[in-house]
């Protein structure tokens, strides 16, 4: 009997033993979980931080890029609006006919008020026989013949028909003054062609140079000789075999490969496009594309309406990218 409680103390004990290793054993995975679990929410919050972070920034860049947008757009239309304030004052629509009026104002203004020097000249010289004819017909009552036969009606007459010929003389210096501005334009595409066609056969003759209208004249006479010239030695070297399509093909792609590399060097394009090539496409208008003479105002109105549109739909398109959620 002795043993018997002596095994059962010993088996209580174990026992006793055992599940007080239990409990610590769930105590620490209660606490190992806790930790765990802190742990876990401790990262998330940091994530879901940054995460956050990461969206404003998105949505500042968002909204950057959109007032960008509406910057651009809003200058690009005051550019519109400026060149279509340009083309009602001058009544030009071409844009190297603007620049050469503007480069040419000086000229013009000279013209100009020689053109009013001598209006006022020939004004006081009627006001002077306007006031000679008064002298002379003061204190005359009646409409009665004069000495000369003439009466008071013939004098109002004279002074009428006078009136009528400065107004025609002045509408005559107002279409001699629009010719002017013509031929002046017409001289100085004249002059650039001259230096491009001088330049292009400097290697068969020396070309006269052009820096006025009055060497026009002493270019085209020699232009002739040297036309022929180079006829001759043209046709010399396909008689002898050196100017083949072998060649022609080679000078030709030759040619292509320096204006394609031209085209490509970004500096000249920021330098000489304020329109994107890109936007030469099959829409162009017939003028542009060598064929058909169009009116130039439209021609004009029709491009600056393309480009307006393009950039509003561009602008549209990247508010809409910008407004989009993200997934």
């Amino acid at each position: 009997r002795q043993a018997v409680l002596a095994a059962r103390s010993a088996l209580g004990g174990e026992m006793q033993r055992r599940r007080d290793a239990n409990n610590r054993k769930a105590k620490f995975e209660g606490w190992r979980h806790e930790v765990a679990l802190d742990a876990a929410n401790e990262a998330f919050n940091a994530s879901a931080g940054r995460l956050r972070k990461l969206y404003a920034i998105e949505k500042l860049c968002g909204n950057s890029l959109q007032k960008i947008t509406f910057e651009q757009v809003e200058r690009s239309q005051n550019t519109e609006d400026g060149f279509q304030k340009i083309r009602e004052v001058t009544g030009l629509t071409d844009v190297m006919d603007i620049v050469h009026k503007f480069l040419n104002r000086d000229v013009e203004h000279e013209q100009l008020k020689s053109s009013v020097k001598d209006a006022e000249v020939r004004l006081e010289a009627l006001r002077q026989d306007l006031d000679a004819f008064k002298r002379d017909t003061e204190g005359i009552a009646f409409d009665r013949p004069g000495a000369g036969g003439r009466t008071e009606g013939d004098i109002f007459r004279d002074m009428e028909r006078g009136e009528q010929e400065l107004i025609e003389a002045m509408q005559e210096h107002d279409s001699c003054r629009a010719r002017l501005q013509r031929t002046t334009l017409q001289a100085e595409h004249m002059k650039r062609w001259a230096a491009r066609v001088g330049h292009l056969l400097a290697g068969v003759d020396d070309p006269v140079p052009v820096h006025r209208p009055a060497d026009l004249g002493a270019f085209f006479r020699r232009l002739e000789g040297t036309v022929e010239r180079f006829l001759d030695r043209v046709g010399d070297d396909i008689n002898e075999g050196r100017i083949n399509h072998k060649s022609m093909t080679s000078v030709a792609k030759a040619e292509e490969d320096k204006k394609q590399e031209l085209l490509n060097d970004p500096t000249f394009m920021q330098s000489n496009c304020r329109v994107h090539a890109t936007a030469d496409g099959p829409h162009r208008p017939t003028s542009r594309q060598g064929g058909t003479e169009e009116d130039p105002a439209s021609m004009f109105a029709a491009d600056r309406e393309r480009y307006r549109l393009e950039s509003e739909e561009m602008a549209n398109k990247e508010q809409q990218k910008r407004s989009r959620p993200k997934g």
